[in-house]
C-alpha cells in the first residue's frame, strides 16, 4: 500500500506545504507533539527535495561550489554544505552522503529547485550529472529521545553509533538508508528509499517502535518542535536574505579550504566579529504572528519573524526571528506595530 493511502485511511487531516501536501496531524496534535518530544515521532517528510549527483569528478565539483569541504569524503559519511551567492547569501543548505557511486543531497521543499538549479549551474565539461529524484523516492523522519532505538530495531546495529550526516543501509532493504541528522539540537534519524515502498516502511517502522512509545507525527507537531529546538529549515530561517553564520549553521561552511563563492564575506564576518543579526527564539503574548512580520523596539525596526506556530495542547505561541544582534538577548521585548509582545528566548527554547 502506497503511503498516501495509508494515510487517507486513517484520521489524518492535511495541509498545504511547499512541494506539495503534507500530513498536518494524524488525530491529536498534542498527542503527537509529547511523543516527538518525549518519546519518539515519526514524519512523513516526501515533500522534501532529493538529488543525486553522479559522475566520477562529483566530489571535486561538489568540492569546488559549495562553502564545505569534500574533499576525501567516502562512505558512509557525509556533510552539511551551504550553497552561497557572491555577498554570502544562502542559495540553499543541504546535507551529502556520500554513496558507492553517487552523492545523495537531501534539500527543503522550498528550495529544492534554486538547489538544483545552482549545482548544475557550474558543470561545463565536468564528469558530473545532476538527478531530481524527489518523485521517485520518499523521506521518513524519525525525532526524539528514542529514535535512535526505533531505527536500530527496524534496521538493524549498523545505525548504532552512527556519526553525524552519516548512513547505514537497512539489514534486509538494501536500497533503503538511514541517516543521522548532524544537528545537536535534537535526535533525528533521515530514512530514505523508493517512493513505492514508504508504505511498507512506514507501517514497520510503527510496529518497530512500539516499545518506545513511537507515534505517527504531523506538521503541526513537527514544526512546534523544530522551532522549540531552533533548528532553521529553508525558505524561512534559510534563504537569500541570510547567511549561515547567522542562523549558527558553522558547520555547514569551511573557511579553510580552498577559495569558494561567499567565502572572503563569511571570512570578513570571523575576523571582525560583524555578524549584525542572530537568530533568536520569541515567545509571544497572544496568537503566533505570521512569518515576514516585522518587530521593532522602541522606534525602529530590528528583526522580522521567520516562523511561528502554536504549541499543540497548551495556550503557548513561539516563533524564531532574526533580530540585530544588540536586541537579541534572552528577556528583551519586542513588539509589533499594533499587535502583542515578543519576549526574545534563548535556543533552545528552556524546557
Amino acid at each position: 500500500m502506497r503511503l498516501e493511502e495509508i494515510h487517507r485511511s486513517g484520521r489524518t487531516s492535511w495541509v498545504d506545504v511547499p512541494g506539495g501536501r503534507a500530513p498536518a496531524h494524524h488525530g491529536d496534535p498534542a498527542a503527537e507533539f509529547e511523543a516527538a518530544r518525549g518519546a519518539a515521532g515519526l514524519v512523513d517528510r516526501c515533500h522534501l527535495g532529493r538529488l543525486r549527483i553522479a559522475g566520477a569528478q562529483r566530489l571535486s565539483y561538489l568540492q569546488r561550489i559549495t562553502a564545505q569541504n569534500f574533499d576525501g569524503l567516502v562512505p558512509p559519511r557525509g556533510v552539511r554544505a551551504a550553497l552561497l551567492e557572491r555577498r554570502g547569501k544562502i542559495i540553499e543548505v543541504i546535507s551529502a552522503h556520500a554513496l558507492d557511486d553517487h552523492v545523495l543531497a537531501l534539500t527543503s521543499a522550498a528550495l529544492r529547485e534554486e538547489a538544483c538549479g545552482w549545482i548544475r549551474r557550474f558543470i561545463f565539461r565536468d564528469d558530473v550529472q545532476v538527478e531530481d529524484v524527489t518523485e521517485s523516492t520518499g523521506h521518513l523522519l524519525l525525532l526524539g529521545p528514542h529514535s535512535a532505538e526505533v531505527a536500530a530495531a527496524w534496521a538493524g546495529d549498523a545505525v548504532a553509533g552512527l556519526a553525524p550526516y552519516a548512513w547505514a543501509a537497512h539489514r534486509e532493504r538494501q536500497d533503503c538508508i538511514v541517516i543521522r541528522d548532524g544537528s545537536a539540537a535534537w535526535e533525528v534519524f533521515h530514512v530514505v528509499g523508493p517512493r513505492d515502498g514508504m508504505g511498507d516502511v512506514w507501517v514497520e517502522l510503527l510496529q518497530a517502535g512500539q516499545e518506545q512509545g513511537l507515534q505517527a507525527v504531523g506538521e503541526e507537531a513537527y514544526q512546534a518542535l523544530r522551532i522549540l529546538r531552533g533548528v532553521p529549515e529553508g525558505g524561512s530561517e534559510i534563504d537569500d536574505r541570510s547567511n549561515p553564520m547567522e542562523l549558527g549553521l558553522h558547520d555547514a561552511y569551511d573557511l579553510n579550504k580552498g577559495c569558494y563563492t561567499g567565502q572572503e564575506v563569511l571570512a570578513k564576518m570571523e575576523t571582525h566579529d560583524s555578524v549584525k543579526r542572530r537568530l533568536v527564539g520569541l515567545e509571544f503574548s497572544g496568537e503566533a504572528l505570521p512569518e515576514g512580520v516585522e518587530l521593532r523596539h522602541e522606534a525602529g525596526t530590528v528583526g522580522r519573524i521567520t516562523s511561528s506556530a502554536q504549541v499543540p495542547g497548551s495556550g503557548r505561541a513561539v516563533g524564531l526571528a532574526l533580530v540585530a544582534r544588540e536586541h537579541a538577548a534572552a528577556g528583551v521585548t519586542l513588539r509589533v506595530e499594533g499587535g502583542p509582545e515578543a519576549q526574545v528566548t534563548a535556543l533552545p527554547f528552556p524546557e
